[in-house]
């Protein structure tokens, strides 16, 4: 598919000429309106911008300054719109605060140091790839409590997978707003699976002991100093002490004895007023519980150790509560000053037992008086497997997930800086343990699951509402391609049912006029209809050439010799990663892709140095005027907010134009 071979300026002069001769200057509504390219391609075919809705402070203040006269209606769920006040409405659909715990592969991370390429677990429950990740300043945030857990923020449109609770059954899972949710509902913490290792052949006893460490011990390393000056016979100094510490109780001070002889190691027994201390030299042992965490506050479980099976999981989980457990009628406890450990906790209890959790915190003041003495404290986390069966009102497992009540949904009028991430595919993660939806992508799952995850998003929701209100002409929708396969019978069905024929097709940015590959999908919605015998998107065959003609033209006009091993007679080379640690130079760098700075595939070095993409460069690759951004605003936010290609914009405003063009000299 390509463009018209149409000389671009005779045929924009042609059409503009007639359409303000012609008295069809459409009002353009403009909602998600980022930094107004919607708006600039519209605006340059002659169509009249007649209001935005944009919420964001930056691009708000960039609206402001490149459409000074034009308003913004800001949030789009406050507007109540007027029938016939737009001619058009256009829209490309553009969370939680930070320290927000997200499940990776490679364990839990705040949702703030989650970058691009770090694989998160979905609700298809399988590690799929951040493609993109979201930040938004003073978003308004409402809280939640779950059974057992401490409540945590989030946007009200942001998507929970969740089941109601019907008479003695339950709804099937579907996507439910934050703001929609409320007694009655459940929502879904997902059980981790066996994932076979070489350490399926460690002894389980092994795993009760790595249970009593991270209950009660901790590890030593350091340069040994001796009396025997360095150099001279026995002299150990600056040699390396390896030691793992367990401690315990008088009581159970040999039974644990034991248990370290069962496993191969040679302790030393040390024991003191309030009990013992074995002291494990092993520098083997210490390197394996390395990832384990240093300090009780910094303590945490791996990943690899979630997927053990379920037997060794289990002998881990005794240790831990011979270590540092309490056993009462109701429940059995685990208390830690870390925060990572306990979600770790959580999920091994979901794992082991099909329940959720009791997740408490116990706010403590800094210090408190034992025996007389003044000693510093933390706060802590109890977390608690119950001693009860699946009864109405707690907790239940089904189909790979533990479904866990709200307890509370409340308006906390507080407002903070919070994240978001899109994720490749399935456009959902875990997040304070519970599986989300990426809140600002449309797409819904395919046919098959469609009665599971059929649940429009909160955007799309808020442009079909407004297109209802006020019965435009046309609207138009921007997209990922993606949308194709997971989404766009929803929208062409919603269109179809007020009334909207509807048609749509592909443009990619390279073919538009800039040097980078970004295939969109734009859906153009008709409210009169559309002839049979029309075709809005017109194209015909488009010139092309191959990559070695184009290696050529650049040969030939800078004279530079790309065969291999004369790059660095040149200012410029190109480098392309063959591996993750490796770059190879390369003749030709492949073209500029959106993704996040540390998931770069090509380098462009300029005499020794690394050549990035500026803010300004940028604005060039999606056709925006140099100048502008506000010209003291942030790197952070020049380099956000520029999603909308405004050259292929332009051209769908120009189809819409001829189309228009058309009908009036039918009538």
């Amino acid at each position: 598919m390509g463009l018209c071979k149409k000389q671009p300026h005779c045929f924009v002069r042609k059409i503009h000429t007639y359409f303000l001769q012609g008295g069809l200057m459409l009002k353009v509504y403009d909602m998600f309106s980022g930094i107004g390219g919607f708006a600039l391609g519209f605006q340059k075919e002659g169509f009249e911008i007649a209001a935005f809705a944009e919420l964001d402070k930056y691009p708000s203040e960039v609206l402001a300054k490149n459409f000074p006269s034009i308003p913004n209606y800001g949030d789009v769920t406050k507007i109540k719109y007027e029938k016939d006040q737009f001619d058009v409405i256009v829209g490309g659909f553009p969370c939680f605060p930070a320290r927000t715990p997200i499940q990776t592969k490679n364990g839990i991370k705040s949702i703030e140091d989650v970058i691009v390429g770090d694989l998160v677990l979905t609700h298809e429950l399988r590690y799929k790839k951040v493609i993109k990740t979201m930040s938004k300043e003073n978003a308004p945030l409402i809280s939640i409590q779950a059974l057992g857990f401490p409540k945590f923020f989030v946007t009200e449109d942001h998507p929970f997978f969740a089941r109601k609770c019907i008479g003695e059954s339950y709804s099937e899972p579907e996507w439910v707003f934050a703001k929609d949710l409320k007694k009655g509902y459940y929502l879904a913490q997902p059980i981790d699976n066996h994932i076979p290792s070489e350490h399926d052949k460690t002894p389980v006893g092994f795993w009760y002991m790595i249970g009593r460490w991270l209950g009660d011990g901790w590890l030593v390393t350091h340069k040994r100093t001796s009396k025997i000056p360095q150099g001279k016979r026995g002299s150990r100094v600056n040699s390396q002490v390896w030691k793992a510490i367990i401690c315990t109780g008088k009581s159970d001070a040999d039974t644990l004895d034991a248990k370290i002889k069962e496993c191969g190691f040679k302790a030393t027994r040390s024991n003191e007023r309030t009990g013992s201390k074995f002291h494990i030299s092993s520098k083997e042992f210490v390197k394996f519980l390395e990832p384990f965490g240093r300090g009780a506050e910094n303590k945490l479980i791996p990943e690899f150790v979630i997927g053990l099976s379920k037997e060794s999981l289990m002998a881990l989980w005794e240790g831990l509560i011979d270590s540092d457990g309490y056993k009462s009628k109701r429940s059995i406890s685990v208390t830690t000053i870390s925060p990572m450990l306990a979600y770790g906790i959580a999920r091994i209890i979901r794992r082991l037992f099909g329940q959720a959790a009791g997740f408490y915190f116990n706010k403590k003041s800094p210090t408190c008086i034992i025996e007389g003495r003044t000693v510093n404290q933390k706060s802590n986390y109890d977390i608690k497997k119950y001693n009860v069966g699946n009864k109405k009102g707690l907790s239940f497992s089904e189909n790979g997930f533990v479904w866990t009540p709200i307890r509370k949904i409340s308006e906390d009028k507080k407002t903070e800086r919070v994240f978001n991430l899109s994720v490749d595919g399935d456009e959902s993660y875990v997040a304070n343990s519970f599986v989300v939806h990426n809140c600002t992508d449309i797409s819904i799952a395919s046919k098959t699951k469609e009665g599971i995850y059929g649940k429009r998003s909160f955007l799309w929701k808020e442009f079909f509402r407004a297109v209802g209100d006020v019965q435009p002409k046309y609207c138009v929708i921007e997209n990922v391609q993606m949308l194709v396969r997971r989404g766009l019978n929803t929208i062409l069905s919603d269109l179809a049912s007020i009334g909207y024929d509807a048609t749509y097709t592909t443009l990619d940015a390279q073919f538009c006029g800039t040097a980078q590959r970004r295939r969109r999908i734009y859906i153009l919605g008709v409210r009169d209809g559309i002839p049979a015998n029309s075709d809005i998107f017109e194209f015909s065959l488009r010139n092309t050439r191959t990559c070695q003609q184009s290696v050529q033209l650049v040969k030939k006009s800078f004279e530079w010799n790309f065969e291999k091993g004369m790059w660095f007679q040149k200012a410029f080379a190109y480098f392309t990663r063959q591996r993750s640690d490796q770059f190879d130079e390369c003749g030709v760098a492949s073209t500029l892709t959106k993704r996040d700075y540390k998931s770069f595939t090509d380098l462009v070095v300029s005499e020794g140095n690394i050549r990035r993409v500026t803010p300004t460069e940028r604005l060039r690759l999606m056709g925006f005027p140099d100048d502008w951004h506000i010209e003291d605003a942030s790197l952070s936010d020049k380099y956000k907010y520029n999603g909308m290609h405004v050259p292929s914009v332009r051209y769908i405003a120009r189809c819409l134009k001829e189309y228009e063009k058309c009908l009036s000299f039918q009538k």
